[in-house]
C-alpha cells in the first residue's frame, strides 16, 4: 500500500513541486508550495463550486426539511423516505459538500510525506545522482529545461519562503496564519443566527477548528500551515464568489421582472 501510495500520490506532488520551483525566477520554495495549492484548488474548483450550491439548496430547504421531520418524528423509515423523495424531486446530493474534502485529504497526506522529506538535508541535495530528490524525479522532468539548469547548478534545493522563514522546520507564524484563515472560512459558512442543533454545533466550531489546525500546525513543517492557508483563503474566496455572484444574480431577476 505504501509503494502505491508513494506512486500515484506523493511522487506526482514532488515531481510537480520541484516543476514549479524551476520555473519561478526567484526559485522560491514558498511561492512554489502558493504555486502548487493553485493547482490543487483549481483542479477542484468545480467540484467545490457544485458542494457550495448543493450547501445553498440544502439551506433553502431547511423549512421543508423541518416539517418532514415533524411530521415523520416518529416513523424513522417514513422519514427517510420522505427526505430521499425530497432530495430526489430538488435533484440536491446531500453528501455532494463531502466528496472536496475526501478528495484533499490523500493530497494533503501526500504533501505532509514531501514536506517531511524536506526536513532531511541529504534528500535536498543535488550533487549526488544516486540521492535523495534526484531518485523521485521523473526522467521527462529531469528533461525539462528549468529543472535540468536547477540540477546542474549543484547544491542543494532551498526551502525557504523569501529567504526569511525555513518551511522545513515549524514556524509559530505560519501556524496561526493558518488558523487565521481556517477561522475567516469557518465564519463564512456559519449561520449567523443557528437555528437547528447542527447549526449550533457549528457556531462553536468556529473557535475550535482554528485552535486545532494552529495547534497541529505549529508541530509540522511550515510548509504545510502555508499550504493549508493559501487552500483555505482561495476556499473562502471561492465560497464568497459563488454566493455574491448568485445574490447579485437573484437581485438583477427580481429588478428585470418588475421592470418588464
Amino acid at each position: 500500500m505504501g509503494n502505491i501510495f508513494n506512486s500515484i500520490i506523493i511522487q506526482p506532488l514532488l515531481n510537480l513541486l520541484i516543476v514549479l520551483y524551476s520555473i519561478i525566477p526567484t526559485h522560491d520554495f514558498g511561492l512554489a508550495v502558493i504555486a502548487i495549492t493553485v493547482v490543487v484548488r483549481g483542479i477542484l474548483w468545480p467540484l467545490s463550486a457544485k458542494a457550495l450550491h448543493s450547501q445553498k439548496a440544502l439551506k433553502a430547504l431547511q423549512p421543508e426539511i423541518e416539517k418532514i421531520k415533524s411530521k415523520n418524528k416518529n416513523n424513522p423509515q417514513a422519514l427517510q423516505k420522505a427526505m430521499t423523495e425530497l432530495y430526489k424531486e430538488k435533484e440536491i446530493n446531500p453528501f455532494s459538500s463531502c466528496l472536496p474534502t475526501l478528495l484533499q485529504l490523500p493530497i494533503l497526506f501526500g504533501l505532509y510525506y514531501v514536506f517531511i522529506k524536506f526536513k532531511d538535508p541529504n534528500f535536498i541535495q543535488l550533487t549526488d545522482a544516486s540521492k535523495g530528490i534526484l531518485t523521485q524525479l521523473y526522467s521527462f522532468v529531469e528533461k525539462i529545461p528549468t529543472v535540468k539548469s536547477v540540477i546542474g547548478a549543484g547544491g542543494s534545493l532551498n526551502t525557504s519562503l523569501f529567504g526569511i522563514v525555513d518551511l522545513a522546520k515549524p514556524n509559530l507564524i505560519l501556524g496561526i496564519l493558518a488558523g487565521a484563515t481556517q477561522f475567516i472560512q469557518t465564519k463564512l459558512m456559519t449561520p449567523s443566527k443557528p437555528q437547528d442543533s447542527q447549526q449550533q454545533m457549528m457556531a462553536k466550531m468556529v473557535y475550535l477548528f482554528p485552535l486545532i489546525t494552529i495547534v497541529i500546525s505549529v508541530s509540522l513543517p511550515a510548509a504545510l500551515p502555508l499550504y493549508w492557508a493559501a487552500s483555505t483563503a482561495i476556499a473562502a474566496y471561492q465560497q464568497w464568489l459563488i454566493m455574491h455572484k448568485e445574490v447579485g444574480l437573484l437581485e438583477h431577476l427580481k429588478i428585470k421582472k418588475r421592470n418588464g
